[in-house]
């Protein structure tokens, strides 16, 4: 056993495990790594993905309940605020979107 002081395991696997049996960056890594291509070909193909409600196609990102989708060109911000995905638009002073992360499915936070 490779333990530290604690007496947690800190083997690796391939160093993709900081702790047995906990996830880590190089595990989030590599899935980002291995599905990213494809998930970026859907909209150049004309496709929609979804992620939760949050739907990105090439004219642009869509979420609920607003009707309608944010053109790329409008885009001013999107990131992380306080739990939150926030999605701005040029030209408004309130986001247009505001989703709690763990509505977003293979959201992940480092």
């Amino acid at each position: 056993m490779h333990a530290d002081r604690t007496g947690r395991d800190h083997r690796r696997a391939d160093g993709l495990l900081r702790r047995t049996g906990a996830p880590g960056p190089g595990i989030r890594r590599e899935v980002a790594r291995a599905r990213l291509p494809g998930v970026l070909a859907v909209p150049e193909r004309g496709g929609t993905v979804r992620f939760g409600g949050i739907a990105v196609a090439t004219a642009g990102v869509a979420t609920p309940p607003r009707p309608g989708a944010v053109a790329w060109g409008r885009i001013r911000k999107v990131g992380v605020e306080n739990g939150l995905v926030v999605l701005s638009e040029e030209g408004r002073r309130t986001a247009w979107s505001r989703t709690p992360v763990e509505r977003i499915p293979d959201a992940t936070s480092s």
